[in-house]
């Protein structure tokens, strides 16, 4: 399993913290506000839920490149939202089988 932290504060340009704002969070936001994906609907909703609630998500590797897939993909996310997301999900190795 891929374990995915996002547990991570979200920064400003100046590397400060955006309030209490999590790169979980803004991806939980993301995924439930998703339009077209209503053959993932439940599995994106799975996610959110747990992203929300800072927890980690434990993922098979088909799962985790759907996700990053999500997120690559995504037009509505701000660059700001997206980079660090990104550069966080880019440092998660798939395990070799």
């Amino acid at each position: 399993m891929i374990r995915v932290n996002l547990n991570t504060s979200l920064k400003t340009l100046g590397n400060e913290n955006i309030g209490d704002q999590t790169l979980g969070k803004q991806l939980a936001n993301s995924l439930i506000t998703a339009q077209g994906e209503k053959e993932r609907s439940m599995k994106f909703w799975d996610w959110a839920s747990k992203l929300w609630d800072n927890e980690i998500l434990q993922l098979d590797e088909v799962d985790f490149l759907k996700l990053k897939g999500f997120v690559e993909n995504s037009n509505t996310m701000t660059v700001l939202v997206h980079a660090q997301l990104m550069g966080q999900l880019d440092k998660i190795k798939i395990p070799e089988k």
